[in-house]
């Protein structure tokens, strides 16, 4: 089904040509069931995220309709502020329009070394995770958002690790009879890249969600609440095949040269081109949460 974007938004050119549907909210009748989706996009490199996030939500039976958000007093440095004023909203101009959200996404952010304090936007962050909690019927934290999600509404805390968690990690499916891993593998690959982590026992010391998925080397990748109103990531799943090749690239150029991306690079050779592994499930598991788990309810209104 097709997502519904603005016209003028870059992403939505990127994805056209990739042969996914795009279309205008007219197209539709008040009468015909739709997702909404709002994304706080909280990634530095805005518009290749968008594409990424874009392409999994159109795994959807249903049409989504998409809202990006921004927070109110966080100002990005990395999005010209003619993109951000142009298709980004604050969650309070979004509500004072009308809009109303079934889903929500929370992405990462290169802010792992710090205290939650210490990010500029965290009391904001807060109030958007309260209010998501009560209006959306799931919400689905990625990254640095999955740790942040999970101490502010489980008490676990982060972690912050000495060599950054980042490459391809296989993974084990622990749980098959969640709606969000229906017809997952026993086994798959998910790429991870970041410096904070949560305790296993801290999660299975805490009650009310269960550990679906993950690794002996990168962690617990996938974890949720009973009725999957919270989906905790701490992966970057939605990455494309080139975004851990331009993180390391970035890297060394900063004079970081210990973030090597772990069984990335065929050989572990950076002039090999790396290989796309971990699509299919990215997108089984986009399309299992829209479906399972949101689309239940729209269509119920």
């Amino acid at each position: 089904m097709p997502l519904i974007l603005p016209e003028a938004l870059p992403a939505r050119h990127i994805l056209e040509a990739e042969g996914i549907f795009c279309a205008e909210k007219n197209m539709f009748s008040q009468a015909c069931p739709r997702i909404s989706v709002g994304i706080l996009n909280l990634m530095p490199t805005k518009e290749a995220t968008e594409a990424q996030l874009l392409r999994l939500l159109s795994a959807s039976a249903l049409p989504v309709e998409v809202t990006f958000l921004k927070m109110g007093s966080h100002v990005t440095k990395n999005a010209s502020a003619e993109h951000m004023s142009r298709f980004y909203v604050t969650l309070e101009q979004a509500l004072s329009s009308g809009k109303h959200f079934d889903g929500m996404v929370i992405t990462g952010a290169p802010v792992e070394k710090l205290d939650y304090p210490q990010v500029d936007y965290w009391n904001e962050l807060k109030e958007f995770i309260f209010w998501s909690n009560l209006h959306a019927r799931s919400t689905f934290y990625i990254c640095w958002a999955a740790l942040a999600g999970l101490f502010v509404n489980h008490g676990i805390e982060k972690v912050v690790l000495s060599n950054k968690i980042v490459g391809l990690f296989p993974h084990e499916t622990f749980i098959k009879s969640s709606p969000l891993t229906i017809s997952f593998d026993d086994r798959f690959i998910a790429p991870h890249s970041r410096f904070g982590t949560v305790r296993e026992e801290d999660l299975l010391a805490a009650p009310g969600f269960d550990i679906l998925a993950g690794s002996d080397r990168a962690g617990s990748l996938l974890i949720a609440t009973k009725e999957c109103r919270q989906v905790y990531v701490t992966g970057h799943m939605e990455y494309d095949l080139d975004t851990l090749k331009n993180e390391y690239i970035r890297d060394l150029k900063k004079g970081i040269n210990d973030t090597f991306p772990i069984d990335y690079f065929p050989d572990n050779d950076p002039d090999n081109p790396p290989r796309l592994i971990w699509r299919s499930h990215a997108s089984l598991l986009w399309r299992n949460w829209l479906d399972r788990v949101i689309a239940p309810s729209v269509v119920k209104k």
